[in-house]
């Protein structure tokens, strides 16, 4: 294939991805695995992954010992796009690798180390439709996105809508609100203890629409 016709992938818009991690790339046991059939998610990785450079400018030797983790995505009920983590790194459409650390790279990477680690508090978990976060004192799961812009206004709302369900039982709703300025922290109490909502990046904390942090709120 010329150089000028490689690409990430042939379609944007996979209806399943199912990422692996295996032992080593010498020994293809599975470690952990997870399949997402979330296609928004799906599509905001498959665009995220395409601002990644398709030529890499370094082949470097890899032995049997070397970390080894892809993410295999399904369109049309095909399994053809692949994409390969070797030693923490990408490999390239080209395949070979970068040579100089690239940002959208590394996050790339921990977006998919994320769906594979069970969620702990003051880190980035995927933010997936209908699929339980489960932390040692609820779980959380996103439902949807909603426009509730008011008619006849030019002020826009959006609404994110999440069920916190405790280790008691104990069901509530919260609501992360947005439109003409970014989400806000959003804080909410459960089992007498005070949690902050975060879905928006700020200053130490990488954030994209994907993704959310649940933390501990202090002095609430």
């Amino acid at each position: 294939m010329a150089k000028e016709d490689l690409k990430w992938f042939q379609k944007i818009g996979c209806e399943s991805m199912r990422v692996i991690e295996y032992n080593s790339m010498g020994e293809r046991k599975i470690l952990n695995e997870r399949t997402v059939k979330d296609k928004e998610f799906i599509r905001f990785l498959q665009q995220f992954i395409t601002t990644i450079p398709v030529l890499g400018d370094e082949n470097i030797r890899i032995g049997p010992g070397a970390s080894y983790m892809v993410a295999e995505f399904t369109c049309g009920g095909k399994t053809t796009e692949i994409i390969e983590f070797i030693n923490s790194r990408i490999k390239t459409p080209s395949t070979a690798f970068l040579s100089n650390p690239n940002d959208v790279e590394s996050k790339v990477l921990n977006d998919f180390k994320a769906l594979l680690r069970p969620p702990t508090y003051n880190q980035h978990a995927p933010k997936i439709t209908n699929n339980p976060l489960k932390y040692p004192d609820f779980e959380i799961t996103y439902l949807k996105s909603e426009d509730r812009t008011p008619k006849d206004t030019t002020a826009t709302l959006n609404v994110e809508s999440y069920k916190v369900k405790s280790t008691k039982g104990e069901v509530q709703t919260v609501e992360v609100r947005s439109g003409q300025l970014p989400p806000k922290d959003v804080t909410f109490k459960v089992n007498e203890k005070s949690f902050d909502l975060i879905t928006f990046a700020r200053e130490g904390l990488q954030l994209h629409p994907n993704l959310l942090v649940v933390r501990e709120a202090k002095g609430k």
